[in-house]
């Protein structure tokens, strides 16, 4: 079985503490609405009115929009869990370095980067965090698609969108309206970003041909072309070793 992987609509993507909130009082207000209606239609119903037909009408609607509320909250806690792990993990093992993380950097409208990582060597990562559950990722060189092969043996690709470009499309967006992140010199703003993939616990990496893989001290890292630029695909387990790679001199 094939299926493809549609990204949540924008506004779920988002993990601000004020979209929460209004997010929360969305299913506030469609929650009194809920009761309002369905208060009316009881005393419709107990009365014996025509009208106790038509307040189902917004019932059920009602209920579609705080369930709807009610998921996009769930999916923003379980993107927050994994996206502090990770900073978590950074922020340990990397302290010597004078690493900074920077979770949930808003770049395209209504869309985040979930981490921004910097070091005062002026050394930059922007980190895109995936978490499909138990499974390995696989890329397909024929039709240059990203894919996840689950436990129960079904495929799903990430081409809509394609979380490759996506990271370049962030790139682009950063450098153009927050140079701030990378430094205040116009050579600070020219300095490269490297873009990476991460696929939380339990995802495993598949092995891929030789010529994927990129040797960064003597470590391989599977590093994907994407128009121009690359993506480095790494496992949870890898970020650590990847970035201190990257960082050391060799």
């Amino acid at each position: 079985m094939v299926e493809k992987i549609d990204e949540p609509p924008s506004d779920q993507l988002i993990c601000s503490e004020d979209q929460s909130n209004q997010l929360l009082k969305q299913k506030d207000l469609y929650s009194a609405g809920y009761f309002m209606v369905a208060t009316a239609t009881l005393l419709s119903v107990i009365y014996a009115t025509p009208f106790s037909l038509l307040g189902l009408l917004p019932m059920g609607w009602m209920l579609g929009r705080i369930e709807k509320v009610a998921k996009r909250l769930q999916h923003q806690e379980r993107r927050r869990v994994h996206i502090d792990r990770i900073a978590t993990a950074l922020t340990e093992q990397l302290k010597a370095q004078g690493i900074e993380v920077i979770k949930q950097v808003p770049t395209q409208p209504e869309r985040t980067l979930d981490l921004f990582i910097k070091f005062p060597t002026k050394e930059f990562f922007a980190i895109s965090i995936k978490a499909p559950g138990p499974g390995k990722v696989i890329y397909n060189e024929n039709n240059q698609t990203l894919c996840f092969r689950r436990k129960n043996k079904s495929l799903d690709k990430y081409d809509r969108p394609d979380v490759l470009t996506e990271l370049k499309d962030f790139e682009w967006w950063l450098r153009k309206n927050r140079r701030d992140l990378f430094g205040k010199s116009a050579n600070d703003a020219k300095r490269r970003l490297i873009k990476i993939l991460v696929f939380a616990q339990p995802v495993e990496i598949r092995s891929h041909n030789d010529h994927l893989y990129d040797t960064i001290n003597d470590k391989r890292f599977l590093c994907i072309p994407r128009e121009k630029a690359s993506v480095f695909v790494l496992s949870e387990d890898q970020v650590v070793d990847f970035i201190k790679a990257h960082i050391t001199p060799v």
